[in-house]
């Protein structure tokens, strides 16, 4: 559970972290009040893909724990863009994000047989 938490946090971050995504971000934050519903889907789909990203992390946890690990990343790296965001100087995430896989493995071993 451990490594393929691991490499599927170090991989969104890699997407999230990228300029163009930070930007999107931004976009998305900036233009909330008058998004397009097709925005509003994008948003919904990328949110069910981290579900099934849950899903792969715990093999055999039900939907709802899967999709609340894949929900807790995706929170999680969309917090660390916005504090990245929000300062000058890069910010060193790798704390956090060691946190969060360690976090996810330790629950994952706990819950599954």
């Amino acid at each position: 559970a451990r490594d393929r938490t691991e490499f599927i946090v170090n991989a969104a971050w890699d997407a999230f972290s990228s300029p163009t995504s930070m930007a999107a971000l931004e976009i998305l934050i900036a233009t909330r009040a008058m998004r397009a519903p097709g925005a509003s889907e994008h948003l919904a789909a990328l949110g069910k893909t981290f579900a099934k990203l849950g899903k792969h992390i715990g093999e055999g946890l039900d939907a709802r724990h899967a999709a609340a690990i894949g929900n807790l990343i995706w929170a999680t790296l969309r917090g660390l863009v916005v504090a990245a965001l929000v300062v000058a100087e890069p910010v060193d995430t790798r704390r956090e994000r060691r946190a969060l896989v360690d976090m996810i493995a330790r629950y994952v071993d706990g819950v599954t047989p």
